[in-house]
């Protein structure tokens, strides 16, 4: 099977003209439970900005993201299990509200299961997803609970290539505060006057459905140093009614794609280049670029390594970064920097981490 790093932290950052998102996460997969308070403080300590494409969730390092890529990945590593938090913060000064205007908070955990009715070789992969995400002044926030599956087929006898199949289903809760919302018939000369009647009539500020996804993936080890992977995802197959309105207005399918491989040059050093593409409706994005390890030559009793890398999003953003991992657990940090011929504004803010 493909290798695969056990564990995972991640903190991005991205912004239109400016650094955009910030995203934190932690993937743990040999049963040592992660500290929270870390998680925390760096939350708490940064400042940055965003500005998104797509309509749904995405995520700048979409390697360490599985369960928002393929449902097929589900599972796909060579421990039994693996846990993920992450934390998305956009736009602080985008409402008088404050810092966490928009945000993204997540976790989710997957493992393998029923391996020994499986045949030999192959693997068997359950796991689920749970995201909350907050928006502007009127907090449209979105409910997210998935559960997804996946089967990892070996395709010959020294299990060096599998051709994994994967699931998702999900159940999906939106809510809107329209109290906080302005609208046009509510302007007077001397500004808004939200006791003036909007003229809206929504069938109210909740709604609920559910979420269809599947896709498939190729993967192998072409040498023992080089590995490689492909898949392909269709999300929202059942294209699923998301209106306040009772208009039938339905999410249009989003198909993902992606492509990675794994590369010993060394015995210490380590690249893997990958590339993500996906679009829905009139959005898109595309992202592609390399990330590189090295082993470090302490002796001690966790293997140490640190990382570096740089990825861009095609018309929007170049994305450095870098990272330490001690044993299992990877942080990785990224800040994307808007490139966009779009904008005028070309400015850096800092990220700050205690």
């Amino acid at each position: 099977m493909v290798k695969q790093q056990r564990k995972r932290v991640t903190l991005r950052s991205c912004g239109s003209g400016f650094p955009k998102y910030l995203e934190m996460r932690i993937f743990q997969s040999n049963g040592t439970l992660v500290s929270m308070r870390p998680f925390m403080i760096v939350c708490i300590a940064i400042f940055i900005c965003g500005a998104s494409q797509a309509q749904d969730v995405h995520f700048s390092q979409f390697f360490s993201s599985p369960h928002t890529v393929n449902p097929a990945q589900t599972a796909y590593f060579e421990e039994d299990w693996r846990v993920g938090l992450n934390y998305k913060n956009q736009w602080p000064w985008g409402s008088a509200s404050g810092n966490f205007t928009y945000r993204t908070i997540s976790a989710y955990g997957d493992g393998s299961v029923f391996d020994r009715r499986a045949p030999v070789g192959d693997k068997i992969g359950v796991g689920a997803n749970i995201v909350h995400d907050k928006a502007g002044d009127g907090q449209l926030s979105v409910n997210k609970a998935r559960l997804t599956g996946a089967y990892h087929l070996s395709l010959d006898r020294f299990n060096d290539f599998y051709l994994s199949f994967g699931a998702g289903l999900a159940f999906v809760q939106k809510q809107v505060n329209y109290d906080n919302l302005y609208f046009n018939e509510q302007w007077t000369d001397n500004g808004f006057d939200q006791d003036i009647p909007s003229g809206e009539n929504p069938d109210g500020n909740n709604l609920t459905f559910m979420d269809v996804t599947a896709g498939a993936m190729l993967s192998g080890e072409i040498t023992n140093d080089i590995s490689i992977n492909t898949g392909l995802a269709l999300y929202h197959l059942n294209r699923p009614k998301e209106s306040f309105y009772g208009n039938d207005n339905r999410l249009g399918p989003r198909p993902i794609a992606n492509a990675g491989a794994t590369i010993d040059l060394t015995d210490r050093i380590t690249i893997s280049p990958g590339i993500m593409y996906s679009n829905q409706k009139r959005a898109q994005e595309a992202v592609f670029g390399s990330l590189a390890s090295f082993k470090l030559p302490f002796r001690s009793r966790a293997e140490q390594k640190l990382f570096a890398g740089a990825y861009y999003r095609w018309d929007d953003a170049a994305i450095p970064l870098v990272g330490y991992q001690y044993s299992s657990l990877r942080v990785l940090v990224n800040y994307d920097i808007n490139v966009s011929s779009r904008l005028s504004i070309r400015a850096l803010y800092p990220v700050k981490i205690v």
